[in-house]
């Protein structure tokens, strides 16, 4: 299953998908982080092909658009927001976000955020509903 990982700096990035990569029920569900620097570039692969699960990790407002996006075309979608004040924390719940975490995202508040996605996927039956051909996806092209 595809991760978006949804933040513009490169650093954070390569944080997230260490985390994701060290995340330990990875292999059940083969895992592969896709880093997304652009909130219109996100926005469009979403619509066309929803992830299972994306991590926002932009600033709360681009966060918080985003997810009521995600959430209004592709409902069994996860979320993991990231985010930098602990006051979206409420707006993201609205969204039915898995989870908020402050930013610097620490490895172990990625882990138990994707528990909380698997979970929910899991009991929404959606586990497998997300599989496409990623590979034609065409990202950036």
């Amino acid at each position: 299953m595809v991760i978006a990982v949804c933040t513009k700096n490169e650093a954070e990035y390569r944080a997230i998908a260490d985390a994701v990569m060290s995340y330990p029920e990875r292999e059940q569900y083969v895992m592969v982080p896709q880093w997304f620097p652009s909130v219109t570039e996100y926005r469009n692969i979403q619509l066309k092909y929803p992830f299972a699960i994306t991590i926002f990790a932009f600033d709360d407002i681009e966060n918080q658009e985003l997810s009521i996006l995600v959430h209004r075309t592709s409902e069994g979608s996860q979320i993991v927001w990231i985010g930098e004040d602990e006051r979206f924390g409420v707006a993201s719940y609205r969204v039915r976000a898995a989870n908020f975490v402050m930013k610097p995202a620490a490895e172990k508040a990625i882990w138990v955020s994707l528990d909380r996605c698997i979970r929910r996927l899991k009991e929404e039956h959606a586990i497998g509903s997300f599989d496409f051909d990623y590979v034609n996806m065409n990202i950036g092209g």
